[in-house]
C-alpha cells in the first residue's frame, strides 16, 4: 500500500501514555472522594429520617441519593473530563495503524464540530441534571472507562473490514476511535483524496460545513457506490439541514429520519444502490445495534 504523506503538526501534538496514566490516576482519587461523600449522604439521611419509621428505609435511600447527587455533581463532572482527556492521550496515528494492519483501509469523513459535539456534555439544564445523578453519572464513567464512545463503537465495528482512519482536526488533541493523520492546510485535499481511493470503504458522518461537503462533491461522490457509507445524525435539526444538502448537491433524497429511541450521534445508515437511498437504522447504543446496522456492508451486495 502506498505511503500516506501528510504534513506534521508540531511535535507536541503526538500519543502520551504518562499524560493518560496520571489523569486517570487523578480520576479515580476522585472517584474515591465521590464514594467518601456518598457514605456521609447516606450518615446524613439516616439523621434526617429515621430508618424504623413507616416507609423509613426507602426515604433513606431517595435521601441519600438526592444528596449525593447535589453533592459530587461538580466530582463527578471534573472525574468525567479527566477520563474523557486521558482518552485523548491514547490516540494513534495513521502510520502506526497502518503498519501493524495491512488491510486497505476504511476512510472516516467529518466536520470538525462532529469532534467538537462529541467533547461536549449535553447542553440543556435537564440534560446535564440527568447526565450528573448519581447512579448515571456511575454509569456514564464506566462507559468513558471501557472506551464506548460513539466513536470508538463505529471504530470498533467498522475494524472488521478493515483499519480505520480519519485527517484529524488542526492544532487539536484528537479522540480515540479512528486513527489519526496530521496535515496542513495546504494538503489536507490530496491527503483525503488518496485516502479515499486507497480505502476499500469511506465512511462520511452527515455533516453541514463547506469542507466536508467539498470532500462528499469532489472526492466521495466519484467513488463507487459500494465503496461508500454515510452515517446519518440523530439530530431533527442536522439531519434535515443533511437530507436538504444532499437533494441540493447530489439530487438524492434520502427520506425521513428513522425514529430511534437513544442519545448516539447516528440514528442510521445510509447506502446508495443504482442512485436510491437505502437506511438501515440504529436501533440502540451498542456496538451490537451499530454492526447489524452494517451487517449489509460488511457481507458485501450479496445480502441486499
Amino acid at each position: 500500500m502506498p505511503a500516506i504523506d501528510g504534513s506534521r503538526e508540531p511535535p507536541e501534538i503526538r500519543p502520551s501514555p504518562w499524560r493518560s496514566r496520571a489523569l486517570l490516576c487523578c480520576a479515580f482519587l476522585l472517584a474515591l472522594l465521590v464514594i467518601t461523600a456518598a457514605i456521609l449522604s447516606y450518615l446524613v439521611a439516616l439523621v434526617i429520617v429515621h430508618p424504623a419509621s413507616s416507609g423509613g428505609t426507602g426515604l433513606v435511600l431517595l435521601l441519600t441519593l438526592i444528596i449525593a447527587s447535589v453533592f459530587t455533581a461538580p466530582i463527578w463532572f471534573l472525574a468525567f473530563r479527566l477520563v474523557r482527556r486521558s482518552n485523548r492521550h491514547r490516540w494513534v496515528s495513521v502510520e502506526d495503524l497502518l503498519t501493524k494492519d495491512r488491510r486497505p483501509p476504511i476512510l472516516y469523513l467529518r466536520s470538525f464540530e462532529a469532534d467538537e459535539q462529541a467533547d461536549r456534555v449535553d447542553g440543556s439544564i435537564y440534560s446535564l441534571a440527568w447526565i450528573l445523578f448519581f447512579p448515571v453519572a456511575i454509569t456514564r464513567l464506566a462507559r468513558e472507562l471501557r472506551g464506548s464512545t460513539d466513536e470508538m463503537l463505529w471504530s470498533a465495528a467498522l475494524s472488521s473490514i478493515g483499519p480505520v482512519v480519519a485527517v484529524a482536526a488542526p492544532r487539536q488533541l484528537p479522540f480515540r476511535g479512528a486513527a489519526r493523520i496530521f496535515v496542513g492546510d495546504a494538503d489536507w485535499r490530496r491527503t483525503v483524496a488518496d485516502l479515499a481511493h486507497q480505502a476499500a470503504l469511506t465512511v462520511v458522518m452527515g455533516g453541514e460545513t463547506e469542507g466536508l461537503w467539498w470532500e462528499i462533491s469532489n472526492v466521495v461522490s466519484k467513488l463507487p457506490e459500494d465503496r461508500v457509507v454515510y452515517i446519518l445524525p440523530n439530530d431533527e435539526t442536522r439531519f434535515a439541514q443533511f437530507r436538504t444538502r444532499t437533494l441540493r448537491e447530489l439530487e438524492i433524497d434520502i427520506g425521513e429520519k428513522p425514529e430511534v429511541a437513544h442519545r448516539m450521534m447516528a440514528c442510521g445508515v445510509l447506502r446508495l444502490i443504482q442512485g436510491e437511498a437505502h437506511i438501515t437504522p440504529v436501533w440502540g447504543s451498542s456496538r451490537a445495534s451499530i454492526e447489524l446496522a452494517l451487517e449489509p456492508i460488511v457481507k458485501g451486495p450479496s445480502s441486499s
